[in-house]
């Protein structure tokens, strides 16, 4: 695998950056070299995890992801792999940001009333699709926002970071 830029931010804003900063860690985008496809790479900040119990669940969170499975509304997790003794997350890389940057960047309301309204409730009914699969596997996101939806340049939505997720018991 080899760490390519990422894009951030749109048009005249638009900035090429080596990784994402976020509340949880860092986000790389990377090639992967036997699948020939970008994925991004979820690295947890330093200190993240205080005990071996507290990175045993985020493990065990992180596969509950990747049992989704696919979907065309969920952000594929790929994988997760300890390097350096960090757990580090292999998932489907976005071409188009999150849908807070498209709220912040304006990019969710282009085109007139009529395109918006329909982009809109695309989004709401895309994000709706992931969050029910989701449901129907017994799986709780617990951390719906806009930050946590990955937008495609086509106009797709991916619901990610199932890092809070927990599993009905039943």
């Amino acid at each position: 695998m080899c760490i390519r830029d990422r894009v951030e931010g749109f048009g005249e804003e638009a900035e090429e950056k080596p990784y994402h900063q976020g509340g949880f860690g860092r986000v790389y985008r990377v090639w992967h070299r036997m699948w020939e496809l970008n994925m991004a790479v979820k690295t947890p900040r330093q200190g993240a995890f205080k005990t071996a119990k507290q990175k045993e669940a985020f493990i065990q969170e992180c596969e509950t992801w990747v049992n989704l499975g696919l979907h065309p509304n969920i952000a594929a997790c790929h994988y997760i792999r300890e390097i350096g003794n960090i757990p580090r997350i292999f998932s489907e890389y976005a071409d188009a940001g999150t849908l807070s940057q498209w709220i912040r960047s304006d990019r969710l309301y282009e085109g007139g009333k009529q395109a918006t309204l329909a982009r809109i409730l695309d989004t709401a009914i895309q994000f709706a699709w992931g969050l029910h699969h989701a449901h129907e596997c017994g799986v709780i996101h617990r951390d719906v926002k806009p930050l946590n939806a990955l937008m495609w340049s086509d106009g797709t939505l991916k619901v990610t970071d199932f890092g809070l997720a927990s599993a009905r018991k039943h």
